[in-house]
């Protein structure tokens, strides 16, 4: 795949590259690749998506965990959690 980059710039491709790297958890590259499919093409989405979860993946968190947000409760100021 890596030299059909040579020969083909695409922004998918860098995606493709980036996604391997992931599952190889080799995060530092797939940055790199999700970076440059953003460079080509600021619109594509699925570079965009892989990159969110890969940051998560980085910081520790599980990617595929709903998202919770706090909200504050009116009554007393407290902060509830809430499934986004």
């Amino acid at each position: 795949m890596t030299q059909s980059l040579q020969h083909h710039n695409k922004d998918f491709m860098h995606c493709k590259l980036g996604e391997l790297h992931t599952t190889a958890m080799n995060y530092p590259d797939a940055l790199t690749h999700f970076h440059r499919a953003l460079s080509l093409n600021s619109e594509f989405e699925p570079a965009r998506q892989a990159l969110e979860r890969l940051e998560k993946l980085m910081r520790g968190v599980d990617p595929d965990a709903e998202e919770e947000t706090e909200v504050e409760d009116g009554e007393n100021g407290d902060y509830l959690e809430q499934d986004v």
